[in-house]
């Protein structure tokens, strides 16, 4: 009967189309067919204004009702029971001098109060803790300040650098830097670190062309020596040499003068390019205005002074570890003598055919006059190149170049290697490993050690005594590409 009357009192509905019972509340379709189900209507959404005024009209309500103001007096007892259950010590008293003074015993009582039961203190110690009492323990309620001398914070500072000095340290191991300039090819000068090395951007410029122009490769370095140096130039550096090392492209030539391993003045004539190409991104370099030069003056010095406080961080990251060779001979292309920059002996060493830009070919093997003239016409011009290459250094520079190198390929060089002998110079035109040049250059010492101890007068017939010899051993030992 119960049942009967529950069924009865339930609003039903039946599906048209499939006869499936519904029951209320009704759905939209069918569960069944999916078919819609006639008289149902879709509930309509609350709008967010509506939403947010119910809620605002409950909140109200649990306030007036006195919900939160029950809830809040609550957690307020509950507060003050726990801190009526917290341990009080009757210990601090503030004096009239602004500090917080301590009774001792009380101290000490206290502290009995909240021992914790898991640490266990021998007698010995409880002993002598009771038998020194603490006279007084001041507190000083003033905040430290940063004038504090009992605080004292270390803060790592990078060193400051000015570019303008002859001579900025870069760390360890004795490296420092002199110059840093940039130049175009066309001799547009864009950027120099140092007014009193600047003749280093025109410098470069005439190496830039010499050199390249004779050994046909790129740029590279050129190491220097006093001029008042006496070391025997045979062995290695004694440490005073200097190096300036060349990176140019089609538009730049950069420079960096000092003491520096060769990893590192890479990296930091690698950092150099970028840091100008982001400065004139967009700019036509043949075509720069005074505006763009002026950028370039403002905006460098310090991004390069942030580069060369990274050179600093980063020595621990290169090794100064000297790049070995690829190579395992030395070829020698040509040979010359000079005194106070007169040409006296000047020979093609080489059998191989020398690729000179602006020598024709030679063929040392053939004894016609034409080809005579031909060879005598290219001594003479490696000659006035080599000896314009060095007068132009020494000028310039008050010191003598000891080599200057020209990349061909990955550790692979041409060099233009001089030797001092007394007022006199050797110049080497030379190929491979540069580590093998003591062989050649004591050897050539010792046949021209008699005749250079005097004046070069334009008398010829005591070198040509020694020329021959000198020739037959450089074509014998090293006109080939291997030993």
């Amino acid at each position: 009967m119960i049942s009967k009357m529950f069924f009865n009192s339930t609003e039903k509905k039946k599906c048209a189309k499939c006869g499936y019972q519904l029951v209320a509340p009704f759905p939209l379709n069918c569960p069944k067919c999916n078919e819609r189900i006639p008289g149902v209507e879709e509930p309509k959404k609350k709008s967010r204004r509506l939403l947010n005024k119910e809620k605002t009209e409950k909140a109200e309500k649990k306030n007036f009702s006195g919900e939160i103001i029950k809830g809040q007096l609550k957690k307020m007892e509950e507060e003050k029971k726990v801190f009526e259950n917290k341990p009080t010590f009757k210990t601090l008293d503030q004096s009239s001098k602004g500090k917080i003074e301590l009774n001792p015993k009380d101290l000490s009582k206290s502290l009995k109060i909240q021992s914790n039961p898991d640490i266990v203190i021998s007698d010995k110690l409880e002993n002598s803790m009771q038998d020194k009492s603490v006279r007084e323990i001041n507190i000083s309620k003033d905040s430290a300040s940063d004038s504090d001398s009992r605080i004292k914070v270390k803060v790592k500072r990078s060193p400051d650098i000015d570019l303008s000095n002859t001579k900025i340290a870069l760390g360890k191991n004795d490296e420092y830097l002199k110059f840093m300039g940039i130049t175009t090819k066309e001799r547009t000068e864009i950027f120099y670190s140092n007014e009193k090395f600047k003749y280093f951007l025109e410098l470069g410029s005439n190496l830039d062309y010499i050199a390249t122009s004779i050994l046909s490769g790129e740029l590279d370095r050129m190491v220097l020596s006093p001029l008042d140096n006496e070391h025997d130039e045979i062995s290695s550096g004694d440490g005073q040499e200097e190096t300036c090392f060349f990176l140019s492209d089609r538009d730049f030539l950069y420079i960096i003068y000092g003491n520096f391993p060769d990893k590192k003045a890479a990296w930091l004539l690698s950092n150099m390019k970028m840091l100008i190409k982001e400065i004139l991104r967009g700019k036509d370099v043949k075509k720069l205005t005074k505006l763009d030069l002026y950028n370039v003056k403002q905006n460098f010095p310090s991004r390069v002074k942030f580069i060369l406080n990274e050179y600093i961080k980063l020595q621990d990251v290169f090794t100064s570890r000297k790049l070995k060779s690829l190579d395992n001979f030395l070829r020698v292309d040509y040979f010359g003598l000079s005194y106070l920059s007169i040409g006296v002996i000047s020979k093609i060493i080489t059998e191989e055919e020398l690729q000179i830009e602006s020598l024709p070919p030679i063929d040392p093997n053939n004894d016609s006059s034409s080809d005579f003239n031909q060879l005598e016409m290219a001594e003479a011009l490696i000659t006035a190149k080599v000896e314009a290459m060095a007068a132009n250094t020494v000028a310039n520079t008050q010191m003598m170049p000891n080599w200057i190198s020209v990349k061909l390929g990955f550790q692979h060089y041409r060099f233009i290697l001089f030797s001092k002998l007394g007022n006199y110079y050797i110049s080497l035109l030379i190929e491979g490993n540069l580590d093998l040049k003591s062989r050649i250059l004591q050897k050539l010492h010792g046949w021209l050690e008699e005749v250079t101890k005097k004046p070069f007068t334009g008398v010829l017939e005591e070198f040509k005594k020694v020329q021959d010899g000198i020739v037959e051993y450089l074509k014998e030992n090293h006109s080939h590409a291997h030993f």
